[in-house]
């Protein structure tokens, strides 16, 4: 296990703020209730989670406060009352205490930093002393869902190289991808539904054939066998950025598509689906539906064409084209820059639109 801690000092903070292991009794302590961003399964003991962007928070009245998480691949950062105290390197099964706090009122947050394709981790909660500690905490009344792929992940955007070998992990932070950035714009809730790779009917590469977004939409974990009501969430501003891979890679022989015509018929087809169950569920939501300007051709023209059905019959649909990209971060993907020119497309966009929130 690593532990990467920083140190603040002021603001209401009586002493350096310090992240330390923690072997407290969580049995004698009370647990608080949680605000948790994103799609996860809920245990009676833990939260299971594995979408990236997911993030929990907490109030409570104290100088005191241990959490506990499972979880052996992730990074996360630990913010109190709005700044960061820490970032946890690949945690374990372990306890942690946040040490040096001032008595009083304060708001902890733990967000998901990195992407964990095939881990699942779980996480047990926020602990105080004793009850009277807690404070329920704060929903925000703007919510925003993302849909989409690596580049809404964050995917390699810390890397001042596009070779980089440890891409998940080292270099991808999701809080400085371009939806965590409109979302704190708005002071919004989110929920980010992307990983690395997926697309709309064709995954890079044809890569898990036949689990596209389609497969994977709505299960609090990759592997659940359940989703969650797709209106969980209640969202007022939905985005969807799905098509990349879809079309950046040649159809291989032994797929089902025979050719660009085919596949792109699939997508259209396929994305209508997809835009109809998302409005059905949320029937007042904006629905936002982005590509770069700079995208395969193919990818679109298929796009144009979704757009050009879906707004035949809704109002509230709207499309975002995101600009050129330096695409200097991992594996020819968004770098910070980039990241800050689509975030600031996607917010003009937004209060030009003024969605009903």
């Amino acid at each position: 296990m690593f532990l990467v801690l920083s140190t603040l000092f002021g603001g209401g903070f009586a002493a350096a703020q310090t992240i330390g292991n923690d072997q407290s009794d969580l049995a004698k302590m009370h647990r608080l209730g949680e605000l948790i961003g994103g799609n996860v399964r809920r245990e009676a003991e833990h939260i299971e989670y594995q979408w990236p962007g997911i993030y929990f928070e907490a109030r409570f009245n104290g100088s005191k406060l241990i959490f506990k998480i499972h979880d052996g691949y992730n990074r996360f950062r630990v913010l109190i009352d709005g700044r960061e105290i820490g970032i946890i390197e690949q945690p374990l099964a372990s306890q942690y205490e946040v040490m040096g706090l001032s008595a009083g009122e304060h708001v902890v947050r733990l967000e998901k930093l990195s992407e964990s394709l095939n881990q699942v981790g779980r996480f047990y909660g926020f602990y105080v002393q004793n009850r009277e500690q807690a404070l329920s905490p704060i929903a925000r009344s703007r919510r925003i869902e993302f849909i989409g792929d690596s580049y809404l992940v964050g995917y390699g955007n810390l890397s001042k190289s596009r070779q980089c070998p440890r891409t998940l992990y080292d270099n991808t932070d999701n809080t400085r991808a371009y939806g965590a950035i409109v979302a704190r714009h708005y002071g919004a809730d989110f929920q980010i539904n992307a990983y690395s790779g997926i697309g709309m009917v064709r995954n890079y590469a044809n890569n898990i054939a036949g689990m596209a977004m389609d497969h994977f939409y709505g299960r609090p974990v990759f592997a659940a066998e359940f989703r969650t009501a797709p209106d969980d969430f209640a969202p007022q501003v939905i985005f969807i950025a799905l098509g990349t891979n879809d079309f950046s890679t040649p159809i291989g022989e032994n797929e089902k598509w025979r050719n660009s015509e085919e596949l792109s018929q699939d997508y259209v087809a396929s994305h209508l689906r997809f835009l109809h169950l998302l409005r059905a569920a949320n029937p007042n939501a904006m629905i936002l539906l982005a590509a770069n300007i700079d995208a395969n051709s193919k990818h679109l023209a298929a796009r144009a064409e979704v757009a050009a059905e879906f707004a035949k019959t809704d109002s509230n649909f709207h499309l975002v084209n995101l600009p050129k990209l330096q695409n200097t971060g991992c594996d020819w993907h968004p770098n910070l820059n980039d990241h800050l020119s689509m975030a600031q497309i996607v917010i003009s966009r937004i209060n030009e639109l003024k969605p009903n929130w």
